[in-house]
């Protein structure tokens, strides 16, 4: 009847919201090759209100690792976003410039009783060199050969450089430009 007050009992089932995540991706920096420097990846286009939590998203040395990723959101009015919890991302190893690695020998040496010998220069920092016959101390021909020390955790193994062939003169004598004495 008109103008008589009901008070029926109403029931309302309100479930809790989905939260979009249709735009979340991983991401990560433009360039993740080793250099000394922080690496991270993160998520992309999370939802206002949704907080991400993350575990291993950051590295130095060049190496696989695995993100994992929890939420902070509203848990009494929002469903748990369904999103990839586990991200495995790398850092690339570098690699060294060695475009001004080159071997110290302007030509032959002359015998003169002291040691002789040949080296690299323009190494890279990070890259020191061992070396095989690359000193001696008598006339001939030798091959000198170089072999790299360098961080092999994170860099590529340096590019090889050719082998130097140097040599050590012997001393040159001419009979026109030698004196006799003692002899008459």
């Amino acid at each position: 009847s008109v103008g008589e007050a009901v008070s029926n009992t109403v029931r309302l089932n309100i479930r809790r919201a989905n939260i979009d995540v249709s735009g979340v991706r991983w991401a990560e920096e433009d360039d993740m090759t080793y250099d000394g420097g922080k690496k991270h990846v993160w998520l992309e286009g999370l939802p206002e209100g949704v907080v991400p939590k993350y575990t291993g998203n950051v590295g130095i040395e060049a190496g696989t690792y695995t993100a994992t990723i929890s939420f902070d959101f509203d848990q009494d009015n929002f469903n748990e976003p369904l999103i990839v919890r586990e991200h495995e991302w790398t850092i690339r190893k570098g690699t060294y410039d060695m475009s001004q690695v080159s071997w110290v020998y302007d030509g032959p040496f002359v015998y003169d009783g002291t040691g002789h010998g040949v080296e690299l220069k323009g190494l890279p920092e990070g890259v020191t060199a061992g070396y095989e016959d690359n000193k001696a101390l008598n006339a001939g021909v030798y091959t000198a050969k170089a072999r790299f020390d360098y961080d092999s955790a994170n860099y590529e193994k340096p590019q090889d450089v050719a082998p130097c062939v140097w040599e050590i003169k012997k001393v040159g004598l001419h009979a026109a430009d030698l004196e006799w004495s003692g002899c008459e």
